[in-house]
């Protein structure tokens, strides 16, 4: 075989190798982004649910549910989050809303620090933020 069959193979199979390769990575990439995105709209849309919320706008409990309702799909290859899902399904109480958010930050391996309450109360807006000081 003459050197350049050799260079040409070589050349060939690197690329071929580097295409895959990448392809890989971005199909981890995307489905990461995909569970950060539910994460995101879980915990950003959490205060529709609150119990202080009395006139929360429909459109945010809507966002909450669909979230929730496709996590299931999102986090299929992850059965801590799957089982948390389970039980929070079984039971919505709030003990079991933040073990599945707990087990979705430790599935994203995302670190936090907060204590309970962090996730439990989340930010709503109150008579200080209607202006009515």
């Amino acid at each position: 075989m003459s050197t350049s069959w050799i260079v040409l193979i070589s050349s060939l199979s690197s690329g071929l190798i580097g295409v895959i390769l990448s392809i890989l990575y971005y199909r981890k990439y995307e489905k990461r982004q995909q569970k950060f995105d539910t994460l995101r709209r879980l915990l950003g849309y959490r205060f529709a649910i609150a119990e202080t919320q009395e006139n929360t706008a429909e459109h945010s409990r809507e966002e909450f549910f669909a979230a929730l309702n496709e996590a299931f799909v999102v986090f299929h290859d992850s059965p801590h989050v799957l089982k948390a899902l389970e039980a929070y399904h079984e039971d919505l109480s709030q003990d079991n809303r933040l073990r599945l958010f707990k087990t979705i930050c430790q599935n994203l391996k995302i670190p936090y620090e907060f204590n309970d309450s962090f996730f439990e109360r989340p930010f709503t807006p109150g008579p200080m933020f209607r202006g009515n000081n």
